[in-house]
């Protein structure tokens, strides 16, 4: 793995060859800082785990992840900063629905940010509270999803602060997590972070007090909003759906200390956490079976 440093300077190199109008539009030069590494998501946490179900099951969030995009109308060439972009997930699934926006993929995790580079997206290396390559008003909207959780509860305001920022006036920033109460957080507390090899100690978000937030960070217009989030799987059998489903949480969250996931025990443990916390429902759709497991997340949206 590339030494800090040099990490950042082949990311901004990357980004500058490859994408060289989006870059000059929207990085500010001669800035070198070394973020704060997110050690949850290397080689040495579940990385290789998380890039795993990610590239096995790469549309078992395209519905929840379509539903979106679809909160920003109109995508094409819009400029968006995916703040917690991981290795990309959020640009594939706009190159295979056809948005035709131009998506910053954005990390805080080293490797995330080697592996986004590798797929060929423009990619900064940054905290999502501290975008000091953004330069001010480059960009028509700010997403922050699937991970957003993971800032610690102090470090909300800043994120929202620089996300208002780098937004161009009228631009939006969607935040995407699930709500203390919901079921999905209660999954996070109670079942990652006693089964998952690390953990998963984050606060989840409460409405009024993100409102708040967003106010306070400087957005004239503010609302909230839910939407289906589920994780969806199909495959030629209920079987093999179901099979899927089972592994992609395996993988997804880490969950090796639940055991060997070749072991039936294990798959039967998996499967009754699953259906106890989210349920899972398994049908024919035309000629294959789908299994999903129902998620319903929450978004907060602000405008510049």
């Amino acid at each position: 793995m590339a030494m800090p440093r040099e990490l950042g300077r082949r990311c901004l190199e990357h980004f500058k060859t490859g994408f060289p109008e989006l870059y000059g539009k929207c990085i500010r030069n001669g800035i070198e800082k070394q973020p704060t590494e997110n050690l949850e998501f290397t080689l040495d946490g579940r990385g290789l785990q998380y890039l795993n179900s990610v590239f096995r099951y790469p549309l078992a969030r395209k519905e929840g992840a379509t539903a979106l995009f679809k909160l920003l109308g109109n995508m094409r060439n819009l400029v968006i900063l995916d703040a917690f972009g991981g290795n990309g997930y959020l640009t594939r699934i706009s190159k295979e629905i056809g948005t035709g926006a131009k998506i910053i993929t954005n990390d805080i995790s080293s490797f995330m940010v080697l592996c986004s580079m590798e797929l060929g997206n423009p990619t900064t290396w940054q905290s999502a509270d501290d975008l000091f390559l953004m330069k001010d008003g480059c960009s028509d909207a700010v997403v922050m999803a699937y991970g957003t959780h993971h800032l610690p509860v102090a470090r909300r305001l800043p994120a929202l602060q620089e996300a208002y920022r780098v937004l161009k006036k009228g631009g939006k920033l969607l935040l995407h997590d699930f709500e203390n109460d919901s079921s999905m957080a209660r999954f996070f507390r109670e079942v990652v972070e006693r089964y998952s090899v690390t953990g998963h100690n984050h606060a989840h978000f409460d409405r009024e007090k993100t409102l708040l937030l967003f106010r306070n960070a400087g957005f004239r217009e503010t609302s909230v909003t839910t939407l289906h989030d589920d994780f969806v799987f199909r495959n030629g059998s209920e079987k093999e759906s179901l099979a899927d489903l089972l592994e992609y949480f395996y993988l997804m969250y880490g969950l090796e200390k639940l055991g060997d996931m070749r072991a039936q025990k294990t798959k039967d443990k998996l499967y009754a956490l699953i259906n106890e916390y989210l349920g899972t429902k398994c049908s024919r759709s035309g000629k294959e079976w789908e299994c999903r497991a129902s998620r319903e997340a929450v978004v907060f949206i602000g405008e510049k």
